[in-house]
């Protein structure tokens, strides 16, 4: 990452081809809410409200994001996608709209000119 100019950047697919040929996602999500220990507490207790039990939960800068341990399936992904779409305005409907529409999530890991600070993980479901 240190090599990439600064208008670059890189980010991690939820859509995984597994050896056997399936398709499983990462569970991933944007949050669209202020970085505070009240905000962080609400993403905590609505990522186990939709059911994930097992993941991280990352400053980004301006937010949050979050990547679910467990692997699922492309209907269980759907679902997920749907049920995080019920916690607005916490969460970036927008952002859940368009991976909907594209098939898959994708979250920065790195700074850019827009993004200063790398995304860190402040939290273990």
């Amino acid at each position: 990452m240190r090599g990439l100019k600064s208008n670059v950047v890189l980010a991690v697919c939820s859509r995984c081809h597994l050896a056997d040929g399936s398709i499983v996602h990462i569970p991933m999500l944007d949050f669209r809410c202020k970085q505070s220990p009240v905000n962080q507490q609400k993403v905590e207790s609505s990522l186990r409200a939709v059911g994930q039990r097992r993941g991280y939960v990352l400053e980004s800068g301006l937010s949050y994001h979050y990547y679910g341990h467990d692997l699922m399936g492309e209907r269980s992904w759907i679902q997920f996608m749907g049920k995080c779409l019920l916690l607005s305005p916490l969460v970036d409907s927008r952002y859940i709209a368009h991976r909907l529409i594209d098939g898959a999530c994708a979250l920065r890991v790195n700074t850019s000119g827009r993004h200063p600070k790398h995304p860190t993980v402040v939290a273990n479901l």
